[in-house]
């Protein structure tokens, strides 16, 4: 259970965790980091309540926060968390205390293809990785044909090209990350064998599997009637 001391600081047992979007803040052995507000922890709280996964993918969790909190409110659920950032001897040391049921990959990519095959299959993934294109298409096909019919994928911020008071000179240089978004929506009508449901607000895609089978090569999933999709 959460017990919120404000909207920025809560706790959980022993656990203090603090919301922040400051990436020089650092988990120490005091307090936890977490790049989530409290609106999109809360949305998580409720999604996993629902939905039950008995093993969660999560690609991204920067200074470990996400990660060791679901483990800490649901003891029943593994997870297995992969960053290429460097380890934090803190939060190593926090995840000890879950045993097997949490496993940290730091220094590896989320498109690690020899990563991502040899763990076991996933029921839910979280992609709160790199957000850029390239890396967050190949992740999803890798991981989403390992999941279940009706099973959630999350992609996380998504639409950050397009956020009131982005800084247009950031990741100018990179294609935007709602053409992945985009191409998922038009899989969806044409392919939904393979994308039976995509929900999207401004800060996360949830996609659902359908009941298709094998590899998943995105490009084939669209017909485009002699159009084309552009990646800008």
């Amino acid at each position: 259970m959460i017990d919120w001391l404000d909207n920025e600081r809560f706790r959980v047992g022993d656990l203090q965790f603090w919301c922040t979007h400051d990436y020089t803040a650092r988990t120490t052995e005091g307090e936890v980091i977490i790049l989530k507000r409290r609106p999109f922890i809360e949305f998580y709280v409720d999604l996993f309540a629902r939905e039950r996964p008995a093993h969660l993918i999560e690609l991204g969790i920067f200074e470990g926060g996400s990660s060791l909190l679901w483990a800490a409110l649901f003891p029943e659920m593994r997870i297995t968390a992969i960053d290429i950032r460097k380890a934090n001897a803190a939060v190593l040391g926090f995840a000890e205390r879950f045993g097997d049921r949490l496993a940290m990959h730091y220094e590896r990519s989320q498109s690690d293809e020899a990563l991502l095959a040899s763990i076991a299959k996933p029921s839910m993934v979280i992609d709160d990785a790199s957000h850029q294109y390239d890396l967050t298409r190949r992740s999803f096909e890798l991981l989403f044909p390992r999941l279940a019919p009706g099973e959630r994928y999350v992609i996380e911020d998504w639409g950050w090209g397009h956020w009131p008071g982005w800084d247009k000179a950031q990741w100018a240089d990179v294609p935007l990350l709602s053409n992945l978004i985009v191409e998922l929506t038009v899989a969806a009508a044409t392919s939904p064998q393979w994308i039976a449901g995509l929900q999207t607000d401004h800060r996360s895609c949830t996609i659902t599997r359908g009941s298709a089978k094998g590899t998943l090569s995105l490009d084939s999933l669209w017909a485009a009637r002699g159009r084309t999709l552009s990646v800008a």
